[in-house]
């Protein structure tokens, strides 16, 4: 229900099986930044980092609490990422608890893209990834091999390293067809996304027209609303620029924004921003590139998506493009200040780590 875009329901369903094993789903926005950066710094974010893997048989009374944990973690992704991290602190912790080899995998594989995502570290990517390849080894399963896969995957993602991201997630989608796994859409069309993301970075065309479009397809007939609204408002929009067609672009971002509908700010609105920005800059209308960019700039900094570098650094690069070409219709101090705040979005993302963004 919630990747399908059946927000209302989808929340209602989740809020009675979440009730079902004891946990709620978060409503203070101060308490949710403050739990998150405890789990990361102090809680079982630190344990994972001293590899303090509690030994001994598994808890199968935390099983039902994990497995609601998980389902809540990946359906709030990406409409809800402060809820979904929430979510994701406790579903860290009660399988670190369960001692479970499957299920802590799984929990492990989501917190190592959500580090990489967070910070630029890689050594504590690497020490993660290795503890999450020795339980996907004890855990020995074919749907728990697809899933460290593709953690992977995303963590080379976030860290810029497009051709090992390319070959992991092939890997995952390798596993899961031959497989046969079942429950396992939302990582397929993360794999889709990831994909087709690298392809469109190192600029390979051609390979991203005939991959994007039995994805799309394949959402349309399966109703699969995010995957969908993602597909258009990301890539056949960007293959629209491609080919010089900025109407056939805008035209794609504003049917994605239809399918998808009205939410809070979430990945389908931030690159809906982002396109229409670059639409804008294509037409020569500075003003409206700027105006764009300015209340991405803002609606990012309130959501959750600041603390995902890849993210924040996607706006910041575009928003210092949009500056500058709207510091050359102004005269001043009115120029001057767009230059400044240019120079200042430029050098945050020279600092920022992420090799992808940044150039």
């Amino acid at each position: 229900l919630l990747f399908n875009g059946h927000l209302e329901e989808g929340l209602e369903v989740l809020g009675r099986v979440l009730a079902r094993v004891g946990l709620s789903l978060p409503r203070s926005r101060v308490l949710s930044v403050a739990r998150v950066v405890w789990a990361q710094a102090m809680g079982p974010g630190r344990a994972v980092l001293r590899g303090e893997i509690a030994k001994g048989p598994p808890d199968p009374s935390l099983f039902a609490r994990i497995d609601a944990c998980h389902a809540a973690t990946l359906g709030l992704t990406m409409t809800d990422p402060l809820a979904s991290a929430v979510m994701q602190a406790q579903h860290l912790g009660d399988a670190l608890r369960a001692r479970d080899p499957g299920r802590l995998a799984r929990a492990l594989g989501i917190h190592l893209v959500h580090t990489a995502g967070g910070w630029h570290d890689p050594e504590r990517t690497r020490t993660i990834a290795r503890l999450l390849d020795e339980l996907a080894e004890t855990a020995a399963s074919p749907t728990t091999d697809a899933m460290a896969a593709l953690a992977r995957a995303g963590a080379a993602w976030m860290e810029g390293r497009l051709e090992e991201c390319l070959r992991d997630a092939d890997r995952a989608i390798a596993l899961l067809r031959q497989s046969s796994c079942v429950g396992m859409q939302w990582h397929l069309d993360t794999h889709h996304l990831m994909e087709l993301e690298v392809l469109e970075t190192l600029g390979r065309w051609d390979e991203l027209g005939v991959r994007v479009r039995p994805y799309l397809q394949d959402a349309r007939e399966r109703g699969d609303r995010f995957l969908e609204a993602g597909l258009r408002v990301r890539f056949t929009a960007t293959l629209g620029f491609a080919r010089g067609d900025v109407s056939g672009a805008r035209a794609e971002v504003e049917e994605a924004r239809r399918l998808w509908g009205a939410r809070p700010f979430d990945l389908v609105a931030l690159y809906g921003h982002l396109r229409m920005a670059a639409c804008a800059l294509y037409e020569g209308d500075a003003e409206k590139a700027h105006e764009t960019m300015e209340d991405a700039h803002r609606q990012v900094q309130r959501s959750l998506l600041v603390r995902v570098v890849f993210y924040r650094d996607l706006t910041a690069a575009m928003r210092a493009c949009a500056l500058l070409a709207h510091a050359r219709t102004l005269q001043g101090s009115a120029r001057a200040r767009a230059l400044r705040d240019a120079r200042s979005a430029s050098k945050a993302l020279a600092a920022s780590g992420p090799p992808v963004p940044a150039a």
